[in-house]
């Protein structure tokens, strides 16, 4: 993976991009200070601490439950039909206040983390900015997605992230490639289940 080097970008960019990452990782700031533009923001693993109120994040039942999940969200819950490698998901995790938006672990054969869907209000996030950062892809269901790509695999790889029908939607994927993960948000339904 190519790194980009002193990458330099405005400090609200940053503030956006580090509040979807600790919403994908359940934490709610770092331990770093934020820096000048001309700094690089370093983290290090495992030093992120979790939301106050990570273990009271309500949890259901990851096959058979989705739907009471749907029904306590304003927004569509959105998770995929399609993926490249036989990965289980975990039980759903509704957000509160500082971490919200509804989080979906999927583990491989290994238990592994392999993929994290993120669902959330439209408007959240790094929908938030008004640059849209990220590359800008096509998906197959027309959808335009943005990718960032430069997320080391110990921060959760790359983030791939989209509004379809009033939800943000992210996926993330330290051992997914990018094309699964364009794959993965070609194929997100509203109405599937948890397979």
């Amino acid at each position: 993976m190519q790194k980009i080097p002193n990458l330099m970008v405005s400090r609200r960019v940053w503030v956006i991009l580090l509040m979807s990452l600790c919403m994908m990782t359940g934490c709610i700031r770092g331990n770093s200070a934020f820096r000048s533009v001309q700094e690089t923001i370093i983290a290090t693993p495992g030093t992120l601490p979790l939301a106050p109120n990570a273990e009271k994040a309500t949890s259901v039942h990851a096959t058979s439950a989705l739907a009471k999940v749907r029904q306590k969200v304003s927004y569509q819950v959105f998770v995929p039909t399609s993926l490249p490698m036989k990965l289980k998901p975990e039980q759903p995790i509704i957000g509160e206040l500082n971490t919200p938006g509804i989080r979906i672990q999927f583990r491989d054969s290994m238990g592994q983390n392999a993929l994290l869907v993120l669902n959330g209000p439209a408007g959240c996030c790094l929908d938030s900015d008004s640059s849209k950062i990220g590359r800008a892809v096509k998906l197959a269901n027309g959808n335009t997605a943005h990718l960032l790509e430069y997320i080391e695999p110990q921060y959760g790889g790359p983030i791939l992230w989209w509004v379809q029908e009033g939800t943000y939607i992210a996926l993330s994927s330290s051992q997914l490639s990018i094309d699964n993960l364009i794959q993965i948000a070609s194929s997100m339904s509203k109405d599937a289940d948890l397979q």
